[in-house]
């Protein structure tokens, strides 16, 4: 491994120990915006932390080599079991807000850390360990919960991608990603029905314009879905798995594209004016 100790202490500054989840920011735009996460797990505590670089820069892929070489460092500087690298990966809703970890621990703003030169954010809490971590890089369509507090929003007149499971339940993408398919893009997504390998009683559709807009909101905890290709989907009935909801309806015929007026376009999307 190239470079110093010194130097690499100096990449991985301000090291986290114990994390409470207060911090809201406002709205971000964020359809097809590149980002990067990196995980890390702790068996002591069946705890992954999810750090992300949403907001804080595009996840340059010319880093992200470097950071994936400097992985064990990582872990054994912040006294982890396990690190890995999550990208890159691009947005599919249009909006969020998140609510950003606030560290318990000593050092104002350490709940920014910076990831041999990439800018990440704490977000998110899984109830895993490193041997599930690591198992599930690679395990697709099986639900899991997050400890997150987000609201996310795909607006009237925008494409949306969908998996129905045999459970009943609709998970919407929220996330695409390059690891596996370097080329696939945004264009792309409506292919995926050819391409994935959808577990039986599993549907994948794609509406080209939402007739009305979507939001996810999660006070505590969601549920996500991974696909074959590490495309990431979140649970539009969370309750189906947390105990208190029940199946989401019979899923809708896929919408034919249609025009969307000046006035329906102003109202999703503001930010143009």
């Amino acid at each position: 491994m190239n470079g110093s100790l010194i130097l690499l202490f100096a990449l991985f500054a301000f090291v986290p120990s114990l994390i409470s989840i207060t911090h809201a920011q406002s709205a971000l735009r964020i359809r097809n915006i590149q980002y990067c996460e990196l995980l890390l797990a702790f068996n002591a505590n069946d705890t992954v932390l999810v750090y992300n670089s949403m907001g804080r820069n595009l996840c340059p892929e010319v880093l992200l080599g470097p950071l994936n070489a400097t992985l064990p460092t990582v872990a054994a500087l912040f006294g982890a079991d396990l690190a890995l690298l999550n990208g890159p990966r691009f947005w599919t809703m249009d909006f969020a807000t998140p609510v950003i970890s606030t560290p318990s621990f000593p050092g104002q703003g350490s709940w920014v850390q910076n990831f041999a030169g990439i800018e990440m954010v704490l977000q998110g809490k899984l109830s895993a360990n490193a041997s599930a971590l690591a198992a599930g890089m690679e395990t697709a369509y099986k639900p899991s919960k997050v400890i997150r507090k987000t609201n996310w929003t795909w607006v009237i007149g925008n494409p949306a991608y969908f998996i129905d499971t045999p459970q009943g339940d609709r998970f919407i993408m929220q996330s695409y990603s390059r690891q596996l398919i370097t080329s696939l893009t945004a264009a792309s997504l409506s292919g995926l029905d050819n391409l994935l390998s959808l577990p039986q009683g599993f549907t994948f559709f794609y509406l080209p314009a939402l007739e009305a807009n979507i939001t996810v909101a999660t006070d505590s905890a969601g549920v996500v879905l991974t696909d074959s290709f590490r495309n990431t989907y979140s649970s539009l009935n969370p309750g189906l798995y947390l105990g208190n909801g029940a199946p989401s309806p019979s899923p809708p015929p896929a919408l034919a594209a249609r025009a969307i007026s000046p006035v329906e376009y102003a109202v999703a999307h503001p930010y143009d004016r």
